[in-house]
């Protein structure tokens, strides 16, 4: 079947379901909402190929990028699901034209609807039409932006140029309308929803009204940050609330990446939701207020759960102005998808440059579609590195030797966006110790090294000359698997501390050093913090030599030290490592990924945060992983002693 006969058959099948839809008087004029044959339109609409969207006779010019050139899309009045006619046209956003930009989510790529643009049919993406139909006029026309459309979508240097330049096309725009899709087709839900939001929103403004202009808590609340701390549990917005209003929350566009940047730069945002318009701001703040002040109350769906969580997220970037580094982003932001891997990064940049107050993307972000996803990241990777430090290090997971391995992926590179398990994989390790006062978070590292190679200068400390095997969640429940375990880990601890000299004083010594490292550091803000997690392994010791004495006035119980215990050898593996000349040497002890092995390197990067470990590799290094050494402890046999040196890590 041609695409012209394709089109055919869709306009009849519109004009058929209209015409029932408006004999019931389903279009009324104050609510528009899909009725169950407005639904079945929406099923028979065409499966396209997904290589590409644009399959016709449309011809695109090209843009003028010196001007600021775009194409505008004059959308002809119509009602409902009436056949979308269209003018495409080409203008410079230096002559300040009127239009307004549409947010919607893509939808699946395969799915299509069709339009008549400049006399000619252009199949696009199902939403895109849907969107147009919620927000055109029924008498008169309409000047819009929308990506699907006005950017030539089979041409990825355009699509490049006219990602770089997002910001500017929110930015110019009269405001911004976002389509949440139809989700409930209940006559008159969508308004009864849009009430409730407005009496919820009442209540934090009265709420917030009683707060001082001075006070911090007032500035985190302005600026989007987060709610005050004293409305913490106070069901300001309960979970009662939410359940009037949860199925806007389950609109697919609270968890793209895309939405965020185009929200954040508009003068205004309004949503269409079933035919009601409400403002998006009033809907983040409800979305934050229930996030950070609900006691715990009925679960709501996931999409809900997961769209109030992100409502709270965008409202940092709509509201805020606070400076905020790539990290910041990438934590606010890491849960929200896109389409597109490369789209994780190009996604974000223009919100980075304005957190970050930078004019000009930097090269290494430069959105470029005629590059590979591992180009992206790669070069995302080395950006964070040379600018931010090596945070991005701790947050790179490998989940087996042939992760590592994987062609043309440099083991340093990070995987943007990568879902990461709880239940499989542990959360970062601290970053501090006790020289990150001293360090600028500034690395040594070669900018113009071959792209797949990070060349930077190191501090290597020893090799591994020990490492526990693996546990399984079963084995840690069995207290004789644990056991060896501990009286290794013991045996280990009193090597890397020498020869006593005041036994219980070096007792106290070991049982810290045991305590950071199989806790990762957690809760060691003060030395009496370190003291009592010394005294709760002692007692877990004890436990399980089946020795139940308990030290006194324990501010950690042994069931909460055993608990966290339990986690991180379920997910990290326990090394001990030495530095210097056999016979001479200095053990030190710490946590490491579960795929390290005898004779891989400890390592810290000049100027670095957090150790990592290294393979030897045909005269090169592979990253495995960053560690976990309790540095903070004097104890721990670690010192900056000795030369830098220039690595190769690919």
């Amino acid at each position: 079947m041609t695409m012209r006969s394709v089109a055919r058959l869709s306009g009849r099948l519109q004009a058929q379901v209209i015409a029932r839809c408006l004999s019931r008087q389903v279009w009324a004029a104050t609510s528009s909402y899909i009725s169950a044959e407005c639904q079945q339109y929406e099923q028979s609409l065409v499966m396209l190929p997904s290589a590409s969207m644009h399959h016709v006779n449309v011809a695109y010019e090209a843009l003028n990028t010196d001007r600021s050139e775009v194409r505008l899309l004059r959308v002809e009045p119509g009602r409902g699901f009436e056949a979308l006619h269209c003018t495409l046209n080409v203008v410079s956003l230096l002559d300040d034209p009127r239009y307004e930009t549409i947010s919607y989510c893509w939808g699946k790529a395969n799915r299509a609807g069709p339009l008549i643009v400049n006399g000619s049919p252009l199949s696009v993406p199902h939403n895109a039409i849907v969107a147009l139909c919620q927000v055109r006029s029924a008498n008169q026309p309409r000047t819009v932006w929308i990506d699907a459309i006005c950017i030539n979508q089979d041409d990825p240097d355009e699509r490049s140029q006219q990602v770089a330049m997002m910001a500017f096309i929110y930015r110019s725009a009269m405001g911004n309308l976002i389509h949440l899709g139809s989700t409930d087709a209940e006559p008159g839900k969508a308004a009864r929803i849009a009430e409730h939001l407005t009496i919820l929103e009442r209540k934090i403004d009265q709420a917030a009204h009683l707060l001082s202009k001075d006070d911090a808590d007032w500035q985190m609340f302005s600026d989007g940050s987060r709610c005050p701390a004293a409305w913490s549990d106070t069901d300001l917005i309960g979970a009662n609330d939410i359940v009037v209003v949860e199925s806007l929350y389950a609109s697919a566009w609270f968890s793209r990446l895309w939405v965020v940047q185009e929200a954040a730069f508009a003068k205004s945002n309004t949503c269409f939701f079933n035919g009601v318009e409400i403002p998006l701001l009033r809907i983040l703040k409800v979305g934050q207020a229930y996030i950070d002040t609900a006691k715990s109350g009925p679960l709501f769906s996931q999409n809900s759960e997961r769209g109030l969580d992100n409502a709270a997220t965008m409202r940092r970037f709509v509201v805020g102005s606070r400076k905020l580094l790539f990290e910041d982003i990438y934590m606010l932001c890491q849960r929200l998808a896109t389409t597109d891997q490369r789209d994780m990064i190009f996604a974000v940049v223009n919100l980075y440059c304005k957190a970050a107050n930078l004019q000009v993307i930097p090269a290494l972000l430069r959105p470029d579609y005629q590059n590979t996803t591992i180009d992206v990241f790669q070069d995302a990777t080395r950006y964070v590195l040379l600018e931010e430090g090596d945070w991005v290090l701790n947050h790179i997971h490998h989940r087996s030797v042939d992760d590592i391995d994987l062609a043309g992926k440099p083991s340093w590179m990070h995987i943007w966006g990568q879902d990461v398990n709880p239940r499989e994989e542990s959360e970062p390790f601290p970053s501090h110790h006790r020289h990150a006062a001293t360090t600028t978070g500034h690395l040594t590292i070669l900018s113009d090294s071959p792209s797949h190679v990070l060349k930077l200068k190191a501090f290597l400390y020893g090799k591994i000359e020990f490492v526990t095997s693996p546990f399984t969640r079963a084995m840690l429940k069995n207290v004789e698997c644990i056991r060896p375990t501990i009286r290794i880990a013991t045996d280990l601890a009193k090597a890397a501390l020498g020869e006593p000299r005041h036994e219980t004083a070096d007792d106290l010594n070991q049982y810290a050093l045991l305590a950071s490292i199989l806790t990762a550091g957690e809760n060691e803000d003060t030395k009496f913090q370190v003291q009592e997690k010394a005294k709760g392994l002692q007692a877990v010791v004890n436990l399980l030599q089946n020795q139940a004495v308990r030290p006194a006035n324990l501010m950690i119980t042994a069931g909460q030290l055993h608990t966290s215990m339990k986690h991180v050898l379920e997910h990290r593996a326990m090394f001990s490592a030495a530095r210097g000349p056999p016979g001479m040497d200095v053990k030190f002890l710490g946590l490491c990924p579960k795929i390290v092995q005898k004779d891989d390197v400890v390592a810290v990067i000049e100027g670095g945060r957090v150790p990592l470990v290294l393979r030897p590799f045909e005269g090169q290094y592979q990253f495995l992983g960053t560690a976990y050494v309790p540095f903070h402890l004097e104890i721990s046999g670690y010192s900056h002693e000795g030369e830098a040196e220039w690595v190769d890590i690919v």
